[in-house]
């Protein structure tokens, strides 16, 4: 391995280590400067390999392009809107160009080694996330603390178990962990890891299930719908359809028995409270009578066939109010949080807005850079879903159909929420990272075969 590649999975490796640290509202603070620095390094190292590399076969020209066409969408909004945060604006679009093609690297070989050292990061992380939970919710203990104007908390809060990361991205970072599991698993058959990671995936497992994220939940069920139309080996529609619900059923079922178990727990004495900085105390009080004033009695298992949205409807109509205000161009990255208070109550900014911005990536990008962005984001998704479903249906290797199934599953749990783009973190990089990598297994593919 040359010094040019060992730099590149260096920089990018610990890019991807600082951007799943940074997932913790406790740790977010604390390697925000290393998050630019190693920001600012992967972009020369970027260039270095776009001035050298950009005529290799196995770059996707089409996806260069359009992602290209939405970061210059975003620049001109930043550029029309830069009375306010101008420097802060091009800094986070140069996180997106990172993170966007973190999977461009000096060599094919390269990009196989760095998603197995993703792969390995992920499975470590997410075991250790799990633990932390599994002690928080044994021990019933709620650690709280304020960061700003924003109550932050690990524990039982509400009867809803909330462990190193947001229960909402956690979620997701379960099902990546699983995935990524699967995927070394199938590839790498004879690897003294797999059964490692066979025990992480039972963990995974039932830490999602105590996340109570039905964004993520639905994701899982259309991700089990695609597996069983494009990878289940028998032909027959009928056995195909009756093994979905049979596997849905199942997920469902195993969903709810950890939850209801979990209440039943947790409902058996009370939760301690341990207040981490003592001179916040009055201020979390008064946010957690709010909380509790809010979800007063939902258990775990009702929370999950609640049929409210938690606000959702009303945070979409809101965002199209607050577009139909700069329709073209929109407001700019971060400056759509200085208008925030026109349209929404205080909580719903510092407990729903701030995580998720619009509940919906299509909405926020809408929002964020105006009709242009969204037809240059569009044109984009649609692009890669016409790569991965086509692949989907006439290709032939499981490992590169799973990796699509995982695009699609990731696409549509951002109907729910707003992570892929402008949420400087781990699944945003980690969905960049599967659309690079999908698109380079199928164009390496092809040219094989041609």
């Amino acid at each position: 391995m040359n010094k040019n590649v060992t730099r590149e999975l260096l920089l990018k490796i610990l890019f991807i280590i600082v951007s799943i640290l940074s997932m913790s509202s406790f740790l977010y603070q604390k390697v925000d400067v290393f998050y630019k620095v190693l920001t600012v390094l992967n972009i020369i190292n970027l260039i270095i390999i776009l001035g050298v590399k950009i005529k290799s076969n196995y770059w996707d020209k089409y996806f260069i392009y359009l992602v290209s066409v939405l970061l210059i969408t975003n620049i001109i909004t930043t550029i029309i809107n830069s009375s306010s945060n101008f420097i802060e604006n091009i800094t986070h679009i140069s996180f997106m160009t990172v993170y966007c093609f973190i999977m461009g690297v000096y060599s094919p070989k390269t990009q196989e080694y760095l998603f197995k050292l993703i792969t390995y990061v992920v499975q470590i992380i997410a075991f250790l996330s799990s633990i932390f939970t599994f002690i928080l919710l044994t021990f019933k203990t709620s650690f709280m603390f304020s960061m700003g104007k924003t109550l932050s908390f690990y524990g039982v809060i509400n009867h809803r178990i909330w462990g190193a990361i947001n229960p909402n991205i956690s979620a997701i970072f379960c099902y990546v962990s699983i995935l990524t599991a699967l995927l070394f698993i199938s590839k790498y058959k004879d690897s003294k890891v797999n059964r490692y990671f066979k025990i992480n995936i039972v963990f995974q497992l039932i830490h999602f299930s105590l996340q109570q994220s039905r964004g993520a939940i639905l994701s899982v069920i259309f991700m089990i719908v695609l597996y069983c139309i494009f990878l289940m080996k028998t032909k027959e529609i009928l056995k195909k359809f009756f093994k979905s619900i049979f596997i849905i059923l199942g997920f469902i079922v195993f969903v709810f028995g950890i939850n209801s178990l979990a209440s039943l727990y947790i409902n058996s004495s009370v939760i301690k409270k341990v207040y981490v900085n003592k001179k916040s105390v009055p201020f979390i009080d008064k946010k957690m009578k709010e909380l509790e004033k809010e979800n007063d009695n939902i258990s775990l298992d009702v929370r999950l066939t609640d049929p409210s949205s938690n606000g959702r409807i009303d945070i979409w109509k809101k965002a199209i109010e607050m577009w139909k205000e700069k329709p073209i161009f929109g407001y700019g990255i971060n400056n759509i949080k200085y208008s925030y208070f026109k349209y929404f109550s205080e909580n719903v900014i510092y407990n729903s807005l701030k995580g998720g911005s619009f509940h919906n990536i299509f909405l926020t990008v809408l929002v964020v850079g105006g009709i242009i962005n969204l037809i240059s984001f569009t044109i984009l998704i649609m692009y890669i879903s016409y790569r991965f479903l086509k692949y989907l249906i006439c290709g032939k290797s499981e490992y590169i159909k799973l990796l699509c199934i995982l695009f699609f599953g990731m696409i549509f749990g951002e109907l729910f929420e707003s992570l892929i783009l402008y949420s400087i973190n781990f699944i945003s990089i980690f969905f960049w990272t599967v659309v690079g990598y999908g698109l380079f297994l199928i164009n390496k593919e092809n040219i094989k075969n041609d």
